[in-house]
């Protein structure tokens, strides 16, 4: 029994009870109604979701990542924006008998994570790989169709791919797959066509998208060459990028120096 197993699935229907007042779904999320520093601008509210439609599913969120792009979103600075809705919330849980509640307009950020099916609407169809069942691991797979900071998210199972084989994973590992994971990916499919033992360089290697490159290089049969900029423990961040399967990791700044250049090479 995995992780998943063990610690999140057998609690479901305890933790659904506690979230429902009457038939309406209730739900923390952080909600943004005017852009600026999320350290000022970001608030958790209580929010009414409803009942759950006949087409859609409920999802209790596990892991909700941080991305430079959401900071950026929330700024009002980054170049997709979050469509701005309107939420039926209270400010308090002690609220929540009472029904007083208000409309504010904002959006919920985030765009990744990963969490598990809690209820199924009677009409609603598959994710995007296949049928899905209560218990299923799930990460949204459609960028910025939703708002990921919630605990729970009512949604389109269509925006949503089932992560099937759980074993040795835990929330952690899977809840960036989307925007790391994918551009990784794409960057060694998408722009030209690689074979067993050809390079690959990049820079920025230590980021969460370089460190999953290497990964998938060095499981593809392609060899990396791997540039960062220098810093006081870079014979750590050397060793960590080999142990994850990089040929040459590079200081920036010794690009310029053809004997430094000349011995890397020789490594491949």
């Amino acid at each position: 029994m995995n992780f998943f197993s063990k610690r999140l699935l057998s609690p479901i229907s305890t933790v659904l009870r506690t979230s429902m007042n009457s038939r309406h779904i209730w739900s923390k999320a952080v909600i943004i109604t005017e852009a600026g520093e999320p350290s000022e601008v970001a608030r958790v509210y209580n929010v009414n979701l409803g009942e759950l439609p006949k087409n859609k599913v409920l999802i209790k969120m596990l892991v909700a990542p941080i991305n430079p792009s959401d900071k950026n979103q929330i700024q009002g600075v980054y170049g997709v924006k979050k469509d701005v809705q309107e939420y039926s919330v209270l400010d308090s849980a002690d609220q929540l008998d009472s029904g007083a509640s208000t409309t504010i307009s904002g959006f919920v950020p985030g765009n990744e994570g990963v969490g598990v099916i809690s209820e199924i609407g009677s009409e609603a169809g598959n994710a995007v790989n296949g049928p899905l069942k209560v218990g299923d691991i799930v990460v949204p797979v459609k960028y910025n169709s939703l708002g990921s900071w919630n605990n729970y998210i009512v949604a389109e199972p269509n925006l949503f791919a089932v992560i099937r084989d759980t074993e040795s994973l835990t929330p952690e590992h899977i809840g960036s797959i989307k925007v790391n994971a994918s551009t990784a990916y794409r960057m060694l499919k998408d722009i030209v066509s690689l074979k067993p033992g050809d390079v690959v360089i990049q820079n920025g290697a230590n980021s969460g998208a370089g460190q999953i490159l290497i990964q998938l290089a060095h499981l593809w049969g392609y060899k990396t060459i791997n540039v960062v900029r220098d810093r006081p423990d870079f014979s750590t961040l050397e060793k960590s990028l080999l142990d994850l399967g990089a040929d040459v990791v590079i200081k920036e700044n010794e690009l310029g120096d053809p004997n430094i250049i000349k011995s890397s090479l020789e490594k491949l």
